[in-house]
């Protein structure tokens, strides 16, 4: 067998359904073929570099395989079942995955004005990584990147997604599961503001929130705004939800002051406190993920409104006696994973539960 040149016209049919990946990669351009017959086509995906196999038959392929696959190739795809067992086992893979291909060849379907299909960004990382566990948080974010991934939306909620993996083959289609969260916060409503500093991690806390189903409004940033809004924010809101980017003693004890927990619990809203942790890189560093154990808090720089000294000796104590729902984290996925666990002791607990 010889190599072939990538502009060769493919000898095998690769018309049936079982090869529609291979045949997209090679139709876009994407690919070079390794090698071919009759009854067996190797190609590799030049951008993520895995290799691709067709075969009519097992003996065929296992013979195109040993003659042509690289020391290199970490993901490699093939349209034969018994065939990649035995390659699995022959060429040391450490993991493998069933997939099955389905296809719709009728005419492009109608749908409403309801309906959307957006390319998916940054902000809509969270929805992805908590609903697809076949590709880590990182190839997820490649993907994003690349714009390779599509998701649906339904009366501007979303319904489910749809991509393309990082060999460009079509895949990571999640639907009910997504409709089915979508449909447990259906008619919930979130405030959001933020502190001065974090307008960013509010933006894309926002999004986020949205993405899952929430009604969110969001509200001004601001060193003043948390306060103003625990008076605006009205009854018809589920959560309240305030960032910050630094500790200030002072704005916790006002929180969680007779005042303010009586004006939120008559309104039967629940106040959500998220400390957006990404500048803790000195003394903070020990508390960005939200454990505070050791903390105590002082009054911070600016606090020009506490009429005592405000400092909290026990700032994991204080938190727990109060039965705080608050989220603490430097990225908006880790942050949104502690708010949907009903905040960061729940979430903790569940970890240890899951090690």
């Amino acid at each position: 067998m010889e190599k072939i040149k990538t502009d060769q016209k493919v000898i095998m049919d690769i018309s049936g359904i079982d090869n529609l990946g291979l045949e997209r990669v090679l139709k876009r351009g994407s690919g070079s073929t390794i090698a071919e017959n009759k009854d067996a086509l190797l190609i590799r995906d030049n951008s993520r570099g895995a290799y691709m196999l067709a075969c009519k038959e097992m003996q065929a392929g296992m013979t195109m395989l040993d003659c042509y696959l690289e020391d290199d190739c970490d993901l490699l795809l093939v349209t034969d079942y018994s065939l990649g067992n035995v390659a699995f086992e022959k060429f040391g893979f450490i993991g493998k995955n069933e997939c099955f291909q389905f296809a719709y060849y009728g005419e492009k379907p109608t749908y409403t004005s309801d309906l959307n299909i957006r390319t998916a960004e940054e902000h809509n990382l969270a929805i992805l990584i908590e609903n697809y566990h076949l590709l880590n948080p990182e190839g997820l974010k490649k993907l994003v990147r690349r714009k390779n991934i599509l998701i649906g939306y339904y009366q501007e909620r979303v319904i489910g997604f749809i991509g393309e993996h990082l060999e460009e083959s079509m895949g990571i289609l999640i639907v009910t599961l997504i409709i089915s969260k979508y449909l447990e916060v259906a008619d919930m409503k979130a405030w959001i503001n933020a502190d001065n500093g974090s307008d960013d991690m509010k933006q894309e806390l926002a999004g986020s929130l949205m993405n899952l189903g929430y009604d969110v409004h969001i509200g001004k940033t601001g060193s003043n705004v948390h306060y103003e809004d625990y008076f605006n924010v009205s009854s018809d809101y589920d959560f309240y939800i305030t960032v910050y980017n630094g500790f200030c003693a002072g704005t916790v004890r006002e929180a969680y002051s007779d005042e303010i927990q009586k004006t939120l619990k008559e309104k039967g809203v629940s106040l959500v406190i998220v400390w957006d942790s990404r500048c803790w890189l000195e003394g903070m560093k020990k508390y960005r993920y939200g454990d505070f154990k050791g903390y105590r808090a002082r009054r911070a720089w600016d606090d020009n409104f506490s009429k005592a000294d405000p400092s909290i000796d026990d700032v994991d104590a204080y938190l727990g006696n109060n039965e705080a729902f608050y989220c603490v984290g430097p990225t908006a996925e880790l942050i949104l994973e502690q708010f949907n666990a009903g905040g960061y002791f729940k979430w903790a607990l569940q970890q240890k539960v899951n090690k």
